[in-house]
């Protein structure tokens, strides 16, 4: 046998071991981040993939508003109480939060306008109370929808123990009700 050819099956073993190796270090990063478990195994065979270059900061950054912690925590704490596997629901309730997290992103451009020197300086104080008006409007809707969050938190902790659904439906339609409310609101301020 050639020895140069000898060796090979010694190196793809090793080349293959230091292949897995890099996948598990990249799955273990990737769960001690917090990813899901799928993304987490999926790294172990695909981790060259995960090292290509991401976005560069010439990409469009999504405007994250002043409640977007509370909104995002408040979403994912109804999930979890509601115990919600069903896609639909899933699904539900993400439009729902997408619709208040769009009402949060609108408060951040208006923050950044009422933030512009500029814009205080040629427009005056008075030009832009009918805009602080506004805003605070919209963070009282915003509030009283993340109130209605928690109202059906605690609704979904009863209807565990009563085994009843309907009072769960209506809180959702309660919900809905308000945050249409708040799209509305901002409609006819901005018209």
């Amino acid at each position: 046998m050639i020895p140069l050819l000898a060796g090979s099956a010694e190196l793809l073993w090793v080349l293959g071991a230091g292949y897995l190796g890099a996948g598990v270090a990249v799955a273990a990063s990737m769960a001690r981040r917090g990813d899901g478990a799928g993304a987490v195994l999926s790294a172990v065979p695909c981790w060259p993939l995960l090292m290509m270059p991401g976005p560069t900061d010439d990409a469009p950054r999504v405007e994250r508003g002043p409640l977007a912690h509370r909104i995002d925590r408040a979403f994912e704490a109804l999930l979890a109480a509601l115990g919600a596997t069903d896609p639909a629901t899933q699904a539900e309730l993400a439009a729902l939060q997408g619709s208040v997290i769009a009402a949060d992103r609108r408060i951040a451009q208006v923050d950044r306008l009422l933030a512009d020197p500029a814009l205080r300086q040629e427009a005056g104080d008075e030009a832009l109370e009918p805009l602080r008006g506004a805003r605070a409007r919209t963070i009282s809707e915003i509030e009283c929808v993340l109130a209605e969050v928690v109202q059906w938190r605690v609704q979904a902790g009863l209807v565990a123990l009563a085994g009843e659904r309907a009072p769960v439906q209506d809180r959702l339609r309660a919900l809905k009700s308000r945050i249409t409310a708040l799209e509305e609101i901002t409609l006819l301020e901005a018209g």
